[in-house]
């Protein structure tokens, strides 16, 4: 009943006969409870989260946290677009300056199943979102439902049975929803930037670099090579995927920060060829700006790193790692008490971050 029109039956049975609508009531309570928590074929368990329950502070803007999308079904290729569809959701939902998100890399290190109030407590967050994909053929169908943690209510719930390669459709779509239900202001700039942030209409180009970012986010040079190798492979199959020539250009750049290329000014050099490419064919993609930052902070032309990094800041106020990255060229520029603000700020973003940022705070 993704409509949710449950509080109508309350309506009609709060005004029956006072006996016989006295058991009614309670049984339809006891209905609504259990249904309004289902979550594909299993019902939720879910208790209220008190404001002082919480470990972090509840941020003043609507809070959310997209939990990952439960795979089901034995399609082998579910997994990577249940994360890629986590991912793309959380991404959208972290262009909107009046929002806080959680980081996508800090939700896949719940525990399964996942307990609703203990992550709403320990991510310090009033909403999650939490949904299911299964894949079967060319037909895809994708379930959401959006939790308020304080009230323990399901406030907003949808499935969507399409075709697979109208799953972008959908992503946005239920972005979309979730930003209305939370009556989220939306300026026309973040609406746009949210129809463009695929950056590409092929599923398998998608996917690619989908699972290419989880590689990079381990930060070693084995998984590197394999993330650069998935990179390439998006380009060939779409040469306009912005994303994927900024993914292949941090592979670059890491080899050269990490002391693994043999010839790091040869790398040095295809990172900023492939930077260049990414924000021409696309000037609205956050981590683009964060890659050239760094191309400029590691060449001593700070001024330039400082303004190309804030700009990643602006165009994804939510997104983690851009934040701790800006944090980190501001320790190079004398600024530190901002830079301690930020990683700081990076950190809340991302309440299970990875090591560098504490090596950035430090």
């Amino acid at each position: 009943y993704p409509d949710r029109k449950f509080p109508a039956v309350i309506r009609t049975l709060r005004y029956g006969s006072a006996g016989v609508g006295s058991i009614l009531r309670k049984s339809a309570v006891a209905l609504v409870v259990w249904f309004v928590f289902l979550a594909g074929d299993r019902v939720l368990e879910f208790r209220p989260v008190a404001p002082g329950d919480f470990v972090l502070p509840l941020p003043r803007k609507p809070s959310v946290a997209v939990l990952p999308f439960e795979k089901i079904g034995d399609n082998p290729a579910q997994a990577d677009l249940a994360e890629g569809i986590t991912e793309g959701i959380t991404e959208a939902l972290s262009i909107m300056s009046e929002m806080f998100v959680i980081a996508p890399g800090t939700t896949i290190h719940l525990e399964t199943p996942v307990n609703l109030p203990k992550a709403a407590k320990e991510l310090g967050v009033r909403y999650l979102l939490l949904g299911s994909v299964q894949w079967s053929s060319d037909q895809v169908r994708v379930s959401a439902r959006l939790i308020d943690a304080v009230q323990a209510q399901q406030i907003w719930g949808a499935r969507y049975d399409r075709e697979i390669k109208e799953i972008f459709q959908v992503q946005d779509e239920i972005t979309q929803e979730i930003v209305t239900a939370l009556q989220v202001k939306v300026t026309e700039g973040e609406q746009e930037r949210i129809a463009y942030q695929h950056g590409t209409h092929n599923l398998e180009a998608w996917m690619l670099a989908g699972n290419a970012l989880k590689l990079l986010r381990h930060l070693t040079r084995e998984d590197n090579i394999r993330a650069r190798g998935l990179y390439r492979r998006a380009t060939l199959i779409d040469p306009e995927f912005s994303g994927a020539w900024a993914g292949l250009a941090w592979t670059y750049f890491i080899d050269a920060r990490f002391g693994w290329s043999v010839a790091p000014e040869e790398s040095l050099a295809r990172a900023t060829e492939y930077a260049v490419k990414a924000i021409k064919l696309d000037p609205n993609r956050p981590r683009t700006y964060a890659i050239l930052g760094n191309l400029s902070l590691i060449k001593g032309d700070h001024d330039k790193a400082i303004a190309l990094l804030e700009r990643g800041v602006e165009l994804s106020p939510n997104g983690a790692d851009v934040v701790a990255l800006l944090g980190l060229g501001l320790t190079y520029t004398g600024e530190y008490q901002r830079a301690i603000s930020l990683i700081e700020s990076a950190m809340r973003l991302s309440p299970y971050y990875p090591t560098w940022y504490r090596w950035s705070l430090g």
